[in-house]
């Protein structure tokens, strides 16, 4: 029986860093190209919607109303870009979440661009669709049991039966995040497993986290801290960079009176939004903030695809086999009995 392996905390969560060190040029190429496919449909989604909101921009200019056919021709074009950004959202984020788990938990990057929409990809979608089933279902039941015990409190009219039916709804919505949880951590290495392995994994990632439930726990639980840190720091730094650009347009603001003329202001707002620097600015501000998205999700996957290929024998201190029986030596070998003469009235002795 093979001993357990023990599960390394810091490289849990510092494995995107690990695998960066180890190969950094794969790593920042998967990343770039991540970044691009991001700004690539972001750029496609604005130009999608530059239609509608210049519409809304010429008629506050001119102060019109919209009639009934130009408030349904915005809806339907509002509709099939809405329907087109949800199953591109899908897309870029199958081939995003693929290119990562190739190079994180397969050790592998396709050659030239490594963002792919192949098997790898339909896999993960498969995964993702079950893992969604699974997760929704669990919280649907206990929204259902919450139901329940609203709906019985409610009936009782007050009284014992009231307090003992919150309590219940308090229960069940206590438990329904505790399985949620629970299923999410177990669970959790299932689309890293199933690209290091090349098959649909679901079952087969439940052993993965046996006996490390609570250390995987802290360990999304630290990287969501830190994720979270990272994030806001950046968030911060991005509106500081605006500062410079909006104190004038703000200062101008505060000294107009409180009758100013809205024109004047929507032109102030557009002049000072549409100046060089504050585009410049913007796509500064734009780029920074998806190539901080896109290495938060790298470090994400990073700790199921730890998982995976810890539990493959693929990363860490490797399982070390039994220490086998020593073999059992052989018998000593037996000497043979002195030959005394008497048999065959032979006295072994020479004739006079």
């Amino acid at each position: 029986m093979q001993p357990e392996k023990p599960y390394e905390f810091t490289d849990a969560v510092f494995y995107f860093f690990k695998v960066l060190s180890r190969r950094p040029g794969k790593t920042l190429w998967v990343g770039f190209w991540n970044a691009v496919l991001y700004l690539v449909f972001a750029g496609l989604f604005v130009w999608a919607l530059l239609p509608f909101y210049l519409g809304i921009f010429d008629l506050a200019l001119t102060g019109q109303e919209p009639d009934t056919g130009q408030i349904l021709s915005m809806m339907s074009s509002m509709a099939w870009i809405g329907l087109l950004t949800t199953f591109g959202s899908i897309v870029v984020a199958l081939m995003a979440q693929g290119a990562w788990l190739r190079l994180l938990a397969r050790d592998e990057v396709a050659g030239g661009i490594p963002l792919r929409f192949g098997s790898d990809e339909f896999r993960l979608l498969g995964v993702n669709i079950l893992l969604i089933v699974i997760i929704f279902g669990t919280y649907l039941a206990g929204v259902i049991l919450v139901g329940v015990a609203i709906a019985i409190g409610a009936a009782a009219d007050g009284g014992a039966v009231t307090i003992l039916a919150v309590l219940l709804g308090v229960a069940a919505f206590v438990a329904a995040i505790g399985v949620l949880i629970f299923l999410s951590i177990r669970l959790s290495a299932a689309a890293a497993l199933t690209v290091l392995d090349q098959k649909i994994r679901i079952s087969g990632a439940w052993p993965v986290t046996k006996g490390i439930f609570w250390w995987v726990f802290l360990t999304y639980l630290v990287l969501a801290l830190i994720i979270a840190f990272a994030s806001s720091t950046i968030s911060s730094f991005v509106q500081l960079m605006f500062l410079p650009m909006l104190v004038p347009m703000f200062t101008e603001l505060g000294q107009m009176s409180g009758s100013a003329d809205p024109d004047m202001v929507f032109e102030l707002f557009m002049s000072t939004f549409t100046s060089p620097g504050v585009i410049a600015l913007f796509v500064v501000a734009v780029i920074i903030s998806v190539v901080g998205q896109i290495f938060y999700e790298g470090m994400w996957h990073s700790v199921g695809a730890y998982l995976a290929r810890r539990h493959r024998d693929l990363e860490g201190t490797p399982s070390e086999p039994a220490v086998p029986a020593a073999p059992t030596p052989p018998p000593a070998p037996v000497a043979p009995a002195a030959n005394t003469g008497d048999a065959g009235g032979d006295s072994g002795s020479s004739p006079n």
